[in-house]
C-alpha cells in the first residue's frame, strides 16, 4: 500500500511541476515572442522610415536608444500585445476583422502621453508637431494597410505555419490559464488527501515549485544563448521567463525551509505529549 501510495504521489508531484511550468509559458511566452521579433521589426522600421511630413514627432527620433525607451514603456508594449494578438488570432483562426483602429490608438498614445515621449527622445512636443504627426499617421492609412496585410497573410500562409500559429493561440490563451490554475489548485488538493497531513504537502509544492524554477531558468538561458549565437541578435527576450523561473524557485526553497520549521515544531510537541504521557504512566504504578 505504502508502495502505491509513494508512486501516485510521485506522479502528481511530477504533473504538478509540468502544470507550473505550463502555466509559466502560457503567461510568459506573449512577451517573450512581442519583446523580442515583434519589438525588433517595429525598431527596425521606425529607424528606416522616411518620413514625409517635416516636423513630426518620428523625426526626432534618431536612435536606438530612444526607440527602446519608447518601445519599452507599458503603454506601448499594451499598444502592440493588442495588435499582435488580433494578427495571430485572425490568420489562425481565419476570423474576419470588421474594424482595425490602429491609426486611432497611435494618435491617442501620442496625445495621451505627450510628456512621456518628451523624456524618451529629449525633445519639446508642440501642438503643431502633435498635428502634423497625426496628418502623417493618418496619410498612411494604417488600418486599411493592416487589414490587407493579415487578409493576404490568411490567404498566402502555409497550412503548418497555420498550425504553429494556432498552437501559440491556444498555449497564450486565458482559456488555457483558467484550466491550468484549475489543475494545479487540484492537484494540491489530491496530494494533501493522499498525504493526510496538514501540512505535510507543502514540501511536496516546494519540490514541485523548486524544479519547475530550476527547469525554466536553465530552459530560458539555452535559449537566450542559442539564438543569440545563431543570429547574432537577441530575437527571443528570454529575461522574463528567467525571472519568474528563479521566482518559482526562491519561493520553492521558502515554502521548503518553512515546512522544515513546522515539521520541526510538530516534532517537538509530539515528544512533548509523549513525554507528558510517560510521567503520568510512571506515577500511577
Amino acid at each position: 500500500m505504502k508502495f502505491v501510495k509513494k508512486i501516485i504521489l510521485g506522479f502528481l508531484v511530477v504533473l504538478l511541476v509540468n502544470l507550473f511550468v505550463a502555466l509559466t509559458l502560457n503567461i510568459d511566452l506573449s512577451s517573450v515572442i512581442v519583446n523580442g521579433v515583434i519589438k525588433e521589426v517595429v525598431k527596425q522600421q521606425i529607424i528606416s522610415k522616411d518620413f514625409e511630413e517635416a516636423n513630426t514627432i518620428g523625426e526626432s527620433i534618431t536612435s536606438n536608444e530612444q526607440v527602446n525607451e519608447i518601445l519599452n514603456s507599458k503603454e506601448v508594449q499594451e499598444l502592440i500585445n493588442k495588435y499582435v494578438e488580433i494578427s495571430m488570432e485572425s490568420i489562425a483562426n481565419e476570423e474576419e476583422i470588421d474594424e482595425i483602429s490602429l491609426e486611432e490608438d497611435m494618435i491617442q498614445y501620442i496625445k495621451e502621453n505627450k510628456k512621456i515621449l518628451e523624456e524618451k527622445i529629449g525633445v519639446d512636443i508642440t501642438d503643431e508637431m502633435i498635428e502634423k504627426t497625426t496628418e502623417d499617421i493618418k496619410s498612411q492609412e494604417l488600418n486599411k494597410t493592416l487589414k490587407e496585410a493579415l487578409q493576404k497573410a490568411k490567404e498566402e500562409i502555409p497550412e503548418k505555419d497555420k498550425v504553429f500559429l494556432k498552437g501559440y493561440v491556444f498555449l497564450t490563451s486565458i482559456k488555457l490559464r483558467l484550466l491550468l490554475i484549475g489543475a494545479i489548485i487540484l492537484d494540491i488538493l489530491l496530494i494533501a488527501i493522499i498525504q493526510m497531513s496538514l501540512y505535510k504537502w507543502i514540501k511536496n509544492v516546494g519540490d514541485a515549485l523548486l524544479s519547475s524554477g530550476v527547469g525554466i531558468t536553465i530552459m530560458s538561458l539555452i535559449v537566450k544563448l542559442t539564438t543569440s549565437r545563431m543570429l547574432n541578435i537577441e530575437i527571443l527576450h528570454t529575461e522574463i521567463l528567467t525571472k519568474h523561473g528563479v521566482m518559482q524557485l526562491v519561493l520553492g526553497l521558502v515554502i521548503i525551509v518553512t515546512y522544515k520549521v513546522i515539521s520541526k515544531k510538530v516534532q517537538r510537541k509530539k515528544e512533548a505529549i509523549s513525554n507528558e504521557i510517560s510521567e503520568e504512566s510512571s506515577e500511577q504504578f
